[in-house]
């Protein structure tokens, strides 16, 4: 069994190098978003453009709140589980008269339809736009939010969508999240496709 596995763990890490190697990010430009000019740089980490009017990234703090009410953002969504942060990210948005959505998800549970269909209608819905996503990382909830958006909203392949996810660094040990969005994009890719689908 021992042998079994160390014969494995080779085979996936010589794929994965040469995956690394070769890219397998292919059929769309997934150039680095950048973070605006009029922010002069950006307090918030994993800051990126989605789209004109959508933000995504790291929990925000004080100076991230200020930075994203001179960004003019009017609402804020975020997706992370504990109660004292979402009480304080609450207060922040209010004294800036930003509006504050929170649709709590947990990044190791497979999440609810109905939460996931709500953030799409609010990354969807012009009227609240600007509009920044965020969970504590920017990269698990956030990208997968932002993937299931790509797909849904603009028409980008599964295979593509995925690719930026890991690009801004989604982990796809977290099974719940990632089986939630093959499962929701129909997507089935084969070990050879895309080496982080391995189970």
């Amino acid at each position: 069994m021992g042998t079994d596995f160390r014969k494995s763990f080779r085979a996936v890490a010589l794929l994965a190098s040469l995956l690394v190697f070769t890219g397998f990010g292919r059929g769309r430009d997934l150039s680095e978003p950048t973070v605006p000019s009029s922010t002069g740089g950006n307090p918030i980490d994993a800051f990126y453009v989605v789209a004109p009017g959508i933000y995504r990234g790291a929990q925000p703090d004080k100076a991230g709140y200020d930075a994203l009410k001179a960004l003019g953002v009017r609402t804020v969504v975020g997706l992370r589980t504990s109660g004292w942060p979402i009480f304080r990210e609450s207060r922040l948005a209010e004294a800036r008269g930003i509006r504050f959505i929170s649709v709590p998800l947990g990044s190791f549970s497979t999440p609810q339809d109905r939460d996931i269909h709500l953030v799409l209608d609010y990354l969807s819905d012009p009227a609240l736009r600007p509009i920044f996503i965020h969970c504590r990382h920017g990269e698990d909830r956030t990208g997968l939010l932002v993937g299931l958006y790509r797909v849904f909203q603009q028409n980008w392949t599964p295979a593509d969508a995925y690719a930026e996810m890991l690009k801004y660094n989604f982990h796809p040990l977290l099974w719940a999240l990632r089986d939630y969005y093959f499962r929701m994009t129909d997507w089935n890719p084969a070990p050879s496709e895309l080496i982080p689908a391995l189970q």
